[in-house]
């Protein structure tokens, strides 16, 4: 097993070494998605999406 671990790590240095010193978060991105469906329950059984992309665009400046 620590060799197999070993050998992740060599081929996987430069990634790690990457993203330690460049660190990015997907956590505006997922509340996104969380938003699109918690409104997209919301708004359920609304035959057109006349109510919903108006509070699409409304949301939108917010994560911006």
């Amino acid at each position: 097993p620590y060799l197999g671990f070993a050998k992740n790590l060599r081929n996987h240095a430069e990634v790690i070494i990457a993203s330690t010193s460049h660190p990015l978060s997907t956590s505006m991105v997922e509340g996104m998605n969380d938003w699109f469906k918690v409104n997209t329950r919301r708004v359920y059984g609304y035959r057109d999406t006349d109510y919903f992309l108006p509070k699409i665009r409304a949301e939108l400046p917010r994560y911006t």
